[in-house]
């Protein structure tokens, strides 16, 4: 009878992160793929109207003002004889512009902000959730207008008051989720095999908290689009040189009774572009809910 033959040793494999379980795009569902299209589709004219618009955004043509719908103008000319689906387009590249590099900017503040708030010793931490509240006390559209009337309206305080004013606001959330991968097996598990607090942080932790982040920004572009809008209408947002859905509405406010369809234009752009990100971010969250 011979020997048993011995095999090999088995050791169970590492715990994996949330963010490497693979299909979540798979399970975005009806609400959060039709986010994503509309968010597609606003991309697709942003694109286009860096190489073409029926006209130029910003020429004016006294002879055509309020021309109607149809002809050369599809969708018809403001006071100013300006083409307003020449307008709506060129506003599409200043909403996405706002809404992703303040999303940029929000996502990196609330990491750093939140890291430093969960991973730090005690009086680190209670000193920026401090700092976390007092910014949150300051709605971001105040934020923007204190900002603007010191250094003028551009789109860079606009971009400015959206990475700060949203970014604390991720702050908040990721802090609590940075608290509980601290304590999870796979972090233990690094620190006690000598891994350093960096790598352990950009290893695995980011890692952990990359679902909850990209809801977040996904929310945080969809804020963003509707807090340029209205900094622009309030005329805190890009000066009257760069196309804006915002400005478009306040340009026209004034001749609603008249002219409707003109301000109806802009207003559905901005609607649908925040609904747009805001769906999507409700089918990434509900996709990690069904992991």
């Amino acid at each position: 009878m011979s020997a048993p033959r011995l095999g090999r040793a088995r050791h169970p494999p590492l715990p994996r992160t949330a963010s490497r379980r693979p299909g979540r795009a798979a399970r975005l569902g009806v609400l959060g793929w039709t986010g994503a299209a509309l968010v597609t589709v606003v991309l697709l004219v942003a694109l286009v109207s860096l190489l073409w618009t029926p006209y130029p955004p910003q020429a004016a043509d006294p002879y055509a003002r309020w021309a109607a719908p149809g002809g050369s103008h599809l969708l018809g000319t403001d006071a100013s004889g300006r083409d307003v689906l020449s307008l709506l387009m060129a506003g599409a590249r200043t909403a996405l512009l706002v809404a992703v590099l303040g999303g940029a900017l929000a996502g990196l503040t609330g990491v750093l902000l939140g890291a430093v708030g969960a991973l730090t010793p005690h009086r680190v931490r209670t000193a920026t959730a401090v700092l976390i509240d007092v910014l949150l006390a300051f709605p971001t559209v105040l934020l923007a207008m204190l900002l603007a009337s010191v250094l003028g309206g551009s789109l860079g305080v606009v971009i400015g008051a959206v990475g700060l004013g949203f970014g604390v606001t991720i702050a908040r959330v990721l802090r609590g989720e940075f608290r509980t991968a601290a304590a999870s097996d796979y972090v233990l598990a690094a620190r006690a095999a000598g891994m350093g607090p960096v790598r352990i942080l950009r290893d695995h932790q980011l890692p952990a908290v990359s679902g909850v982040l990209i809801v977040q920004l996904s929310w945080t572009m969809a804020l963003a689009v509707l807090a340029e809008a209205g900094l622009s209408y309030l005329g805190y947002g890009a000066g009257p040189e760069v196309a804006s859905w915002g400005r478009m509405l306040a340009d026209m406010q004034s001749y609603l009774a008249v002219y409707p369809l003109t301000v109806l234009w802009p207003g559905l752009a901005v609607t649908l572009t925040g609904l747009g990100f805001t769906l999507l971010g409700d089918g990434l969250r509900d996709a990690g809910g069904r992991r």
